[in-house]
């Protein structure tokens, strides 16, 4: 009750956690549905260029993560396709 009427357990909603910078889960499921109907790239520069371009055309902000950024984000796949264990 003490708690209660001082409010000092109440939060907001909008200070929990921080927002994403760039929507990777959007990215992620247009991959998944990409691969699904075309097939992964033949190269990894090949796809990592696939995905920037994707971020260009989808970035509410224009902000488009790294090329280094996308590559690390990208290895554990580009690793399991190539028959490779992820690191």
């Amino acid at each position: 009750q003490f708690e209660d009427e001082r409010e000092l357990m109440r939060r907001s909603s909008s200070t929990i956690g921080a927002s994403p910078r760039y929507d990777w889960d959007a990215m992620y499921a247009w991959l998944f549905w990409f691969t699904y109907e075309k097939g992964l790239p033949e190269t990894k520069t090949a796809l990592v260029a696939l995905v920037q371009d994707w971020f260009v055309q989808n970035s509410q902000s224009g902000d488009v993560p790294e090329e280094s950024t996308i590559r690390k984000r990208l290895t554990a796949l580009w690793r399991r396709h190539r028959g490779e264990e992820p690191a």
